[in-house]
């Protein structure tokens, strides 16, 4: 009786260990870390809504029984929220030879309210990990140094290549970033362009050829962006790629002379290059082809067709040693406006280990707060942004999991919005005015949204909220 209870009071013990160690709260970020490659495994950051920065958060909500935590692969270089699930992608599999740790694969799927993990995956179909796009709340894309996988999200199990994406490798031939726009999936393909599938059938049905290109976006008018960047000989101009997703119509923007862009297939990374989520605008770094270190953001307005070429210039750039981007470099915090930009210090060797995160007017380029983190090799790959009242809790674990789901996401004609129950369904602008108010019944509701300008909204139904793009 007594081994009984006292194996209770352990199991109790570490199961309240597990559930609580970590709390998310609104307003939070997350960052994905590269971490030190040969040192340690991926790892994942929180900064909370006090700004105050929770390391190693992953491990701190994974406990093993005899001790350690589980971990992230090696080189974690990717991560997104879908439908109440983290996925975070790794370049490789920790090989399990650490007795101290779990096993990390090039997938780990997370809980997105507690960061339990769901599941962990070492194969992905042969290669290496790139990214991930959630398409419905059954099923992603896996973006792979050797093509495009199917992930059934509903049995947690990797598919099938999609045929006619494969046939790279881990310097060549690399799936990169993924979009979905206008009911199409779009993806980066290193030395051949983009790749265009239906995410219905799982084929590829057109292949644009933009060799030089590197990164994807997705505008707020739901147009498809890229960087276009001279080849390895010098061939070719920096230019910003514009696409139609309905027509695949191409259009290429020239960058004004003296600005190039910056490519990085090499040792992939998510790119410098991201979408406003407030205005019809795109920012990235300049540089130039072996460019490794930037610390500018440029501006660039769609709808004038014009550069701001000094947005805005990261701090202590009169020093020795400067401030640069690293990794992804910026994205926009769709629920501040604001560009949450990652950077180290030049420098080389010891020099990485001194980090910032800077908070920045997406409209205006102003500095409005800095952030330095704790000294080590954290080599962050990137920001991840929950969104209030859907992929993150509102008030901590206690919070229920959203009851509704909506899709495609980018949508074009009609937008399909599951809920368990009969209710109303609201779709705001980014201004706050409904544009679209329905009664859903139990189940799928495929709702005509033909009518609807290009841009942001904001889907609410059941007191839960969700971005969703035209």
């Amino acid at each position: 009786m007594r081994k009984l209870l006292v194996w209770i009071m352990i199991s109790l013990a570490a199961w309240c260990s597990r559930a609580f160690a970590f709390e998310a709260t609104d307003g939070g970020i997350y960052f994905v870390n590269e971490d030190w490659f040969g040192h340690d495994y991926g790892s994942l950051n929180y900064l909370d809504a006090d700004h105050t920065m929770h390391y190693r958060v992953y491990r701190e909500a994974n406990p093993l029984p005899g001790g350690g935590t589980e971990v992230l692969g090696i080189t974690t270089q990717f991560g997104c929220l879908h439908e109440g699930k983290f996925y975070l992608v790794s370049k490789q599999a920790n090989n399990g030879t650490d007795n101290e740790q779990g096993v990390g694969g090039r997938l780990v799927v997370a809980d997105a309210r507690t960061l339990e993990k769901v599941a962990s995956f070492e194969n992905i179909g042969g290669g290496d990990g790139r990214s991930f796009l959630g398409l419905t709340p059954d099923k992603g894309y896996i973006g792979a140094s050797n093509g495009v996988f199917v992930f059934d999200i509903a049995r947690m199990q990797v598919g099938g290549l999609v045929e006619g994406t494969g046939g790279g490798g881990l310097y060549s031939g690399q799936i990169g970033s993924m979009v979905q726009a206008g009911g199409k999936v779009f993806a980066a393909k290193q030395g051949v362009g983009v790749l265009v599938i239906d995410p219905q059938t799982d084929m590829l049905t057109d292949t644009l050829d933009f060799p030089t290109l590197y990164a994807l976006t997705v505008a707020t008018d739901g147009t498809v962006w890229g960087t276009l960047t001279p080849d390895d000989t010098g061939n070719g101009t920096s230019a910003l790629l514009r696409i139609d997703p309905s027509t695949l119509a191409t259009s290429e923007h020239p960058l004004p002379e003296g600005l190039e862009l910056t490519g990085g297939w090499g040792a992939w990374r998510a790119g410098t290059f991201c979408a406003g989520v407030q205005s019809n605008v795109l920012y990235f770094m300049p540089g130039g082809r072996w460019a490794s270190e930037g610390s500018r953001i440029v501006k660039y307005d769609i709808d004038a067709d014009t550069f701001e070429e000094d947005f805005f210039t990261l701090p202590d750039q009169d020093l020795q040693y400067k401030q640069m981007f690293y990794g992804a470099g910026f994205r926009v915090d769709p629920r501040t406006n604001r560009l949450v930009c990652t950077a180290t210090e030049s420098g080389w060797l010891t020099h990485y280990q001194k980090n910032w995160v800077h908070f920045v007017d997406a409209k205006t380029g102003e500095l409005l707060e800095t952030l330095r983190l704790d000294d080590y090799y954290w080599f962050p790959a990137m920001p991840v942004f929950p969104e209030a009242g859907g992929d993150a809790p509102t008030t901590g674990l206690t919070r229920p999991t959203l009851q509704v789901h909506a899709w495609p996401n980018p949508f074009t004609d009609y937008l399909v919005v599951r809920t368990e129950a009969a209710q109303r369904a609201t779709l705001y602008d980014l201004a706050g005015k409904a544009v679209l108010t329905t009664k859903l019944q139990s189940g799928d509701n495929r709702i005509d949204t033909s009518t609807l300008p290009h841009g942001t909204y904001v889907l609410r139904c059941n007191g839960a909220t969700a971005k969703v793009v035209k």
